[in-house]
């Protein structure tokens, strides 16, 4: 059956192609006017991830970075969004085959990449991460991009033969402060250096090990590190012991060896440093043999080994079936301009001129005689139609601007500009004198009409005007001030109204708008501190007066625990290879300094592996595994269950009666809205999902900074909707004050009583019972009714003595 599709902002998906631990990578089209589309690869990370602000600001700076990444050898990123809590990032789809299936398909045949292939294919990933490593702000910083994730999966070769880098998915800028998602190792084990599968802090030397790694693959046909388990795996990488390239290639010769083994030191200062350096040494070895490769003999050779196409079947498929329902022939961007210029052109009289007159071939060569040098610019205001807001005039000359006329050039009816000066203002490009053939006056005057492609680029350059106006008004009207920021010591990140500053570190000076701010910074090791600043207009200020004194943090030595959660709900969690096992969700204790290797199977699944350090362990950790097919499928389809058969259908409808009965438990996703609530269930935290039993009564809390907190019991059914949104409301505020200034005593719906003169309190919106009494005995209760706005305290006092006096 065909995949349905469904809207994702203004990009239509029409088939998964894969479902990673952090993502959901679908197939999708871009549609415009006039029938113009465009196949887009959207990458939207997985609902229960949505739903933790941690993974929402990495999620968010990434796409910040990548957005920016434009080079040959790195797939574009061009777009990042969210709709209704679903967030995502669109990038280019480019047909081909990425390494992986082409070292699959070499295996299988029993053969191993020639050599001068592999090292051009790792020369030109070296080419793309060298840029990316090399990015820097628009204040020149270097925004220490690494990518984390170098592997043949990675790595995508087009139709055309060229190598390109795919999904910078966990990458990011290693100066901002946020910790990777959970302090989760991330990557494939077999492909990361030391330092990453020590959990340690990488940098751009980790990429170069990992490239290390694939060329030694592509080289040999075998992996350095591969282990018969994903621990042995990490031992191997660890110790970094591996038998040289020639001893399982005998046509790899010395200096490729010591190319490879200098990438692959154990220790990155005794590497390359830099991933130019190796693109350079890989380079000089292939030309000095004569082995350059071109981009089609690269493509030739991908041919030969996938005769059934670059594009993989399933993909095409989804794409063609995706075109033809399409009620217009699909278009590309030149199509569909050209249509929509014809369009405009069939609005406006053609003039009956003779096609040899001079004035024929100037209308025709008009368009080309604009791009040519000259500037048609506006001497009229334009309507809203893009036509002048009143008539032209009806002289059958056409209308010049004579203000820069040189009254010494030839006759040819075209104003010329003084050296230097502006072209002339006008509102068609100037046409030649009045021709003697057979183009008459009415002709004339209609040829002197703007034609559909000058209509179309008068209305283009009437907006680029207004636009660029209004950009220049707005920037003009906002005031700037300057902050200097240091630290001790140096190199910290630094954050703005919890906005991190791409690249900055300390000591940096800021350009803020005017106004109160909120200034933090943040460096690994140190406790992050936040400064409340007024930026002032037209002033350099120093950010606390001086320099920040930073504070380190205090070591933990307690050993700390997480959860581990699992969906489907009954697949196997083995902790450090099995010598822990549990069902669908397991408790995990990792030691400082040290790690646990978690893994999860499910026989109609495939087995995922994670290995958590001692930061990973400070948050629940989720499992999401990629199934061959939908797993407890009564629980995700909630009160429908089986509904699919139309009402009448009896068989069908028995048929879901009896799964009914058939099912004790229900999978239900809990969340809170706005996302990122803490929630328990029964006292026990939850980080999402739970395997609840039916008919069972569970005790919920939900709880979020700002918000009240919900306490609710919740009875599981058959007809719970497998998604349950919790309702958050925010705190509303009460301010109780004494006229006299004295201390009273103030309760609360009962509550324990405090004693103040002047006190603010944060309540959830509704009705509240507020009981006050003064050091005279005096007293009287209140029945207040808060609101859901923190910022507009409800005041209660300034009468009250004149309250009980009555």
């Amino acid at each position: 059956m065909a995949e349905e599709t469904r809207q994702l902002g203004r990009y239509e998906l029409i088939k998964r192609i894969a479902v990673g631990g952090m993502g959901v990578i679908y197939l999708a089209k871009s549609r415009g006017a006039a029938g113009f589309e465009k196949t887009v690869i959207i990458k939207k990370i997985l609902d229960h991830l949505a739903e933790e602000q941690e993974f929402i600001t990495k999620f968010l700076d990434e796409g910040r970075i990548v957005v920016n990444l434009t080079h040959g050898n790195i797939v574009p990123v061009f777009d990042m969004g969210e709709e209704d809590g679903e967030y995502f990032i669109a990038m280019e789809y480019l047909p081909g085959r990425d390494l992986r299936d082409v070292l699959k398909r070499l295996q299988k045949r029993e053969e191993i990449l020639p050599v001068h292939l592999a090292v051009h294919i790792v020369t030109e990933v070296c080419k793309g991460l060298d840029y990316a490593h090399r990015r820097t702000d628009d204040a020149g910083n270097s925004l220490d991009i690494v990518h984390r994730d170098v592997s043949p999966s990675n790595i995508l070769i087009s139709r055309d033969g060229e190598v390109k880098v795919i999904d910078f998915g966990i990458a990011r800028a290693t100066s901002r402060a946020a910790k990777t998602v959970s302090g989760r190792i991330q990557g494939k084990i077999c492909y990361m250096s030391p330092e990453q599968a020590s959990g340690q802090s990488v940098d751009a030397r980790s990429d170069i090990f990992s490239a290390g790694v694939v060329l030694y693959e592509m080289l040999t046909g075998k992996r350095p590190f591969q282990g018969e388990s994903d621990l042995q795996s990490l031992d191997l990488v660890r110790k970094c012991n591996f038998q040289t390239p020639s001893e399982l290639n005998p046509e790899i010769p010395p200096e490729l060896d010591a190319i490879v083994e200098k990438a692959l030191e154990r220790e990155r200062n005794e590497r390359y440093q830099s991933i130019d350096e190796l693109h350079v040494d890989l380079l000089e070895w292939l030309y000095s043999g004569g082995r350059a490769v071109t981009s089609q003999q690269l493509s030739e050779f991908v041919h030969q080994l996938f005769p059934e196409g670059f594009e993989r079947e399933e993909l095409r498929k989804a794409r063609d079936a995706s075109s033809a329902q399409s009620a217009d022939r699909p278009m590309n961007l030149d199509d569909a301009l050209n249509a929509e210029l014809e369009k405009l052109e069939k609005e406006t009289p053609k003039p009956n001129i003779d096609p040899l007159s001079t004035t024929a071939t100037e209308l025709a060569d008009g368009p080309a005689n604009l791009t040519g040098g000259q500037t048609s610019t506006l001497s009229q205001p334009v309507g809203a139609a893009g036509t002048p807001t009143h008539p032209p005039e009806t002289d059958s000359s056409p209308d010049v601007d004579t203000s820069n006329t040189n009254t010494g050039s030839s006759n040819t009816g075209r104003s010329n500009t003084d050296a230097g000066s502006q072209p002339s203002l006008s509102g068609d490009t100037p046409l030649p004198a009045q021709p003697t053939g057979t183009a008459t006056g009415e002709a004339q005057r209609d040829a002197d009409k703007p034609t559909g492609f000058k209509r179309w680029l008068a209305v283009a350059l009437g907006v680029g005007i207004l636009a660029g106006a209004a950009v220049i008004y707005a920037y003009a009207a906002t005031e700037y001030g300057k902050v200097e920021v240091r630290t001790e010591p140096a190199g910290a990140s630094i954050e703005v109204d919890g906005v991190k500053v791409s690249g900055a570190k300390t000591p940096h000076t800021l350009e803020l708008e005017t106004g109160n701010r909120a200034i933090s910074v943040l460096l690994d090791g140190y406790e992050p501190q936040t400064i409340k600043h007024k930026v002032k207009r037209g002033k350099k200020q120093l950010l606390d007066n001086g320099t920040i004194e930073l504070e380190p943090v205090e070591p933990d030595d307690e050993p700390r625990q997480a959860w581990v959660t699992v969906r489907p709900t009954d697949a196997l969690i083995k902790i450090d290879n099995g010598e822990k096992s549990a069902q669908g969700k397991a408790k995990i204790t990792v030691e400082p300094d040290k790690q646990v290797l978690v893994e999860a199977s499910h026989p109609n699944c495939q087995t995922a592996t994670r290995v958590v350090n001692y930061e990973g362990a400070a948050q629940p950790i989720t499992f999401e595994l990629e199934c061959t097919e939908p797993q407890i499928a009564q629980a995700d389809a909630g009160p429908d269950v089986g509904s699919k058969a139309s009402a009448d259908n009896t068989e069908q409808a028995a048929e879901r009666r009896n799964t009914e009965q058939r099912v004790t438990h229900k999978v239900v996703r809990f969340s809170t809205r706005p996302t990122g609530g803490t929630i328990t269930i029964d006292g026990e935290p939850t980080d999402g999902a739970e395997r609840l039993r039916i008919g069972q009564k569970v005790d919920l809390h939900a709880e979020l900074p700002g918000y009240a907190p919900v306490d609710k019991q919740l009875r599981v059914t058959h007809n719970l909707r497998s998604r349950y949104t919790i309702e958050l409301a925010k705190l509303g505020c009460l301010q109780v004050r004494h006229p006299q200034g004295q201390l009273f005593t103030i309760a609360i719906d009962g509550g324990k009583a405090v004693r103040s003169n002047n006190k603010r309190f944060s309540l959830a919106p509704g009705k509240h019972q507020v009981h006050l009494k003064d050091p005279q005995g005096r007293s009287k209760t209140y029945t207040v009714d808060i609101t859901s706005d923190a910022n507009n305290c409800e005041w209660l006092g300034p009468n009250w003595l004149d309250d009980v006096r009555n």
